[in-house]
């Protein structure tokens, strides 16, 4: 990814991909990742997002201005392997612990009770979560700004893409002004990554 990103540094940017149940490794490799131009940390979903083994990831991501991505199941109840069960309480838990961490909490359309996430993540500024995932239902968009706002909310397409375009295109039809949509589209990313992420972007503007 690191040689991609950089070949195709016009278009391509990447997180550095860490397993939090290796934290010595997990550090060095932010290290790693940061000083050939990574933006974010992906956290695997391999320990429940309020682990304490979590806490010396988020400090460190936050002392670089890396956003932390992680899985959220959304009162998913059965485990898989190497995949504990998160949902947006613990997520909470560990954005308490850490309010000068920036999370991305991944997906709402990834199946589950988004409701349920929606509640429990509302009085936790510093978690943003995306619109991404393979769930497109009625009303999904019009909740999660309500409940959040649209500056909380990021736009994304993880791997189902025509899922993503729904998304991108349905926020031109759910009552939102101009600036709000820009927010959801790329706005609030250029605010919670790290300066200088996006030049090109900056450049159009």
């Amino acid at each position: 990814m690191l040689e991609i990103a950089n070949r195709e540094r016009d278009r391509v940017r990447m997180f550095a991909t860490v397993n939090p149940n290796y934290p010595d490794h997990a550090l060095r490799e932010i290290e790693r990742c940061t000083n050939r131009g990574a933006i974010g940390v992906k956290l695997l979903a391999s320990r429940r997002a309020d682990d304490p083994l979590l806490d010396p990831i988020a400090e460190l991501a936050g002392k670089h201005r890396l956003p932390v991505l992680h899985h959220v199941w959304q009162q998913r109840t059965r485990e898989w392997p190497s995949q504990e069960i998160s949902d947006g309480v613990d997520l909470a838990n560990l954005a308490a612990r850490h309010t000068g961490t920036t999370f991305i909490l991944a997906h709402i359309g990834g199946g589950g009770d988004y409701m349920h996430t929606f509640r429990a993540v509302a009085d936790v500024p510093n978690i943003y979560p995306d619109l991404s995932g393979s769930g497109v239902d009625r009303g999904m968009l019009d909740a999660a700004v309500a409940a959040l706002g649209p500056r909380r909310l990021l736009w994304g397409c993880d791997l189902t893409m025509c899922t993503g375009l729904a998304k991108l295109r349905a926020l031109d039809t759910i009552g939102l002004r101009p600036p709000e949509i820009e927010d959801i589209r790329w706005r609030n990313a250029m605010r919670i990554f790290p300066a200088n992420s996006f030049e090109r972007c900056v450049a159009a503007q």
